[in-house]
């Protein structure tokens, strides 16, 4: 492989050496890094340090344009400092993986890069830079900061099955009912995510909301929803009367369902 494109990956770390060599059996290659050894001092009382050895880390870097991968085996060397009154630890530390890290720094572009196909869900970025999906969803909420749009008069709420974490199972989707364009969604449909959410909303902008369209999931209506938002008219009822007439196999056009709606709304 290029040295140019290893130094690239490497971040041109300082004092730093590296060899390289070929896994036919993986198709991957294998990159050896480790600090040339010089005299380090301890950085709380600025006495010698000296060596406990040597720890080897595995770290992953994505595919290249070929197709084949990177394994970097990180050669860590331990210190300690040899003042008895300090024993300050520390290890070495390289530029272009963080601490504890299994991926290099780079990885996580070339995962936003990759998220910017709207085609793509994160479970196929993950396969493709061999990462779990949970860490392609930390990525986006790391990097990535997408403005909500204001609340409309008439919104619609609906969960959706993310599975974040145990505590975050199901993410609520904000839309404007009237436009059927998304204007937020939030972690989690629980009570203290959606209280945080709303309660941070202007009250002016919450006031504006007339109607909200959702189904009868308890906490929506002895919540923040119903809290925040002032003088709401909940339409909890409309999902499942259309739900209803789909179980009857009536035969009800979309522009039948929609004056229904316009109707139900203006008569509440």
């Amino acid at each position: 492989m290029n040295n140019n494109i290893i130094e690239i990956i490497l971040n041109k770390d300082k004092n730093t050496n590296y060899q390289c060599d070929f896994d036919e059996i993986n198709n991957e290659y294998i990159i050896t890094v480790e600090k040339t050894v010089i005299p380090k001092y301890c950085p709380v009382c600025n006495t010698k340090m000296y060596s406990k050895g040597i720890r080897t880390r595995r770290v992953r870097h994505p595919i290249l344009n070929n197709g084949k991968t990177i394994l970097i085996h990180l050669k860590q060397r331990s210190w300690v400092c040899t003042n008895e009154m300090c024993k300050h630890r520390t290890t070495d530390e390289f530029s272009f993986v963080e601490k504890y890290k299994q991926t290099t720094n780079m990885t996580d572009l070339m995962i936003l890069n990759e998220l910017r196909d709207l085609n793509l869900t994160a479970k196929q970025v993950a396969k493709r830079f061999k990462v779990s999906d949970t860490h392609v969803y930390n990525i986006f909420d790391k990097y990535v900061n997408i403005e909500r749009f204001p609340l409309t008069n008439v919104i619609s709420i609906d969960e959706v099955f993310t599975n974040f974490d145990n505590d975050r199972k199901y993410s609520l989707v904000i839309m404007d009912f009237m436009t059927n364009k998304p204007i937020d969604l939030i972690e989690s449909r629980r009570n203290k995510y959606t209280d945080e959410y709303f309660s941070s909303i202007d009250i002016e902008e919450r006031a504006n909301v007339e109607y909200l369209i959702c189904d009868m999931y308890k906490p929506y209506f002895n919540g923040s929803l119903s809290n925040n938002v002032d003088e709401v008219k909940l339409k909890m009822f409309l999902f499942f009367m259309l739900q209803y007439q789909a179980h009857l196999s009536l035969n009800c056009s979309i522009f039948y369902i929609y004056f229904l709606i316009i109707f139900l709304l203006s008569n509440f």
